[in-house]
């Protein structure tokens, strides 16, 4: 009974967490910024925050789940998008919100990653993008193999497709908010001097 309830709130407030947590990381960035925060405690910020983040990923795609009766697989590499987007005889395409939101919950899920991915492989800087991609991948791989094993869910490859893409969008905004504090910090130097 305490498993579905907190299983209820992490799905139905799962995304709203998401979105403070991304209010968040922005605000310790504009605090960074400002030298009101150190980069230690930026550091301390993100090791807790993925810390948190996993466990809430491990519990919405594996333990929150009831057991299904049989193993599940599909192969497809775009069969969510194939059954997000029909087309018919007149050749307009017919969306379906129900995988299309299954589309973009598996994209957004995997953001975070994707920005953890760029702060933690700074010290690999000419390969952490190609390093983030496996890494999200092979977590993705992995959750889906645990779901097919233990029957927890289906194991759908367009999902690694989606998580992935989820990773580099992630790591593409980490880059981006990492590039505005660096262009802010060398502007007040500029200013400084």
């Amino acid at each position: 009974m305490k498993r579905n309830i907190i299983w209820n709130i992490l799905d139905a407030y799962y995304y709203f967490f998401m979105i403070l947590w991304g209010v968040l990381y922005f605000l310790i960035g504009l605090g960074y910024i400002k030298k009101k925060i150190t980069a230690k405690q930026n550091r301390h910020f993100l090791i807790v925050s993925a810390l948190i983040y996993y466990m809430i990923l491990l519990f919405v795609t594996l333990f929150g789940r009831r057991i299904l009766p049989e193993y599940r697989m599909d192969l497809g590499i775009f069969s969510e998008y194939k059954n997000a987007i029909r087309f018919y005889d007149n050749r307009m395409p017919i969306i379906n919100k129900e995988w299309t939101l299954q589309i973009i919950k598996n994209i957004v899920l995997y953001i975070p990653s994707g920005i953890f991915f760029n702060e933690f492989l700074r010290k690999v800087r000419s390969k952490a993008f190609l390093y983030a991609v496996v890494l999200g991948g092979s977590i993705s791989l992995f959750i889906e193999l645990i779901q097919l094993l233990t029957r927890r869910g289906f194991f759908e490859s367009s999902d690694i497709l989606n998580n992935v893409l989820g990773v580099v969008g992630g790591y593409l905004l980490g880059k981006a908010m990492n590039c505005y504090i660096n262009r802010v910090n060398n502007s007040k130097k500029l200013l400084i001097y």
